[in-house]
């Protein structure tokens, strides 16, 4: 049926984008005094105790265009010496799109129709016809922020790049097994969370602000260029569009990661993927791996 392909889609594109968070807030970075603590400025890091095998960190930026795309040698080098490859979700289940339909809709029967004037149903109808290929109908039911990230298409171009998906296919291609660190039900419920009215109002201001999102979207892929992981960490601390806290964002998600993490590398040496926003900060994953007693170390 046609409005299911188009559902599944778009759904495949936002699922990419779910992995980690990459339109969480949207907000321009601030200066930021340095700490005695800060990080180097690197994506990749090696992780090293005795009751692990070596493996590796690597901080990703979940879907971005063609021409801002690359992986590096150092990256690819790293990646061959991975028995598995450990990611947000385990996006390689064949049944991962199917359970985040499931849990994408608002609760109480709320959708779109009623939530937003007549005028900007309309246009956001007409936005997502040329951003996905599909009108607003298959999506008035899902959340709207998440609806909102659609419009993401507009910015990155008809065939936008993505860590995670290059990731997938180097781990095919080296037949290793690729793991996930969370479901996708764990990550919707955070959105869940926030009061269906004020996504809302992040995506009307999307709506008819076009150059808003392109505009904030640029400086997260600055401070991505820049491997400034403390810049990013910064950047999801500062008050958000979604007025979730980093602490439900990031730190509850990365508390319950590092476990997992510390799990998947006693067994195999692992190439593990993951937001970039999620390595920096006191409860960043490396500094809850070095309190756990392990090395980590930057790769330069």
């Amino acid at each position: 049926m046609k409005t299911m392909n188009l559902r599944h889609k778009a759904s495949a594109f936002l699922f990419t984008l779910l992995a980690g968070f990459l339109a969480a807030g949207f907000t321009a970075p601030q200066p930021q005094e340095d700490t005695k603590d800060k990080l180097d400025k690197s994506l990749l890091w090696k992780i090293e105790g005795p009751d692990i095998q070596t493996s590796y960190l690597y901080g990703t930026i979940h879907m971005l265009s063609q021409e801002d795309f690359e992986l590096g040698d150092i990256v690819e080098e790293t990646f061959g010496m991975a028995e598995q490859l450990v990611l947000e979700l385990d996006m390689d289940d064949p049944g991962m799109q199917m359970a985040m339909l499931q849990h994408i809709s608002m609760k109480d029967g709320q959708t779109l129709d009623k939530l937003l004037s007549e005028e900007d149903y309309k246009l956001l109808d007409e936005r997502l016809k040329a951003a996905v290929g599909a009108g607003i109908q298959p999506f008035n039911s899902w959340m709207p922020y998440l609806v909102s990230t659609l419009l993401l298409q507009e910015v990155l171009g008809e065939s936008p790049a993505s860590f995670e998906m290059t990731f997938i296919t180097m781990a095919k291609n080296a037949e290793i097994e690729i793991l996930g660190l969370e479901t996708i039900e764990e990550q919707l419920n955070i959105f869940h969370a926030m009061p269906y009215e004020e996504q809302v109002d992040i995506l009307t201001s999307y709506l008819h602000d076009p150059s808003e999102m392109a505009g904030e979207f640029d400086g997260i892929i600055d401070l991505y260029k820049a491997q400034d992981i403390e810049g990013l960490r910064n950047l999801m601390n500062e008050e958000t569009d979604t007025n979730l806290p980093a602490d439900l964002l990031l730190d509850r998600r990365n508390e319950n990661w590092v476990p997992n993490i510390i799990k998947y590398a006693a067994d195999k040496t692992s190439f593990i993927a993951v937001g970039a926003g999620h390595l920096a900060g006191d409860k960043g994953v490396i500094t809850l791996l070095r309190e756990a007693g392990y090395t980590v170390t930057p790769i330069n």
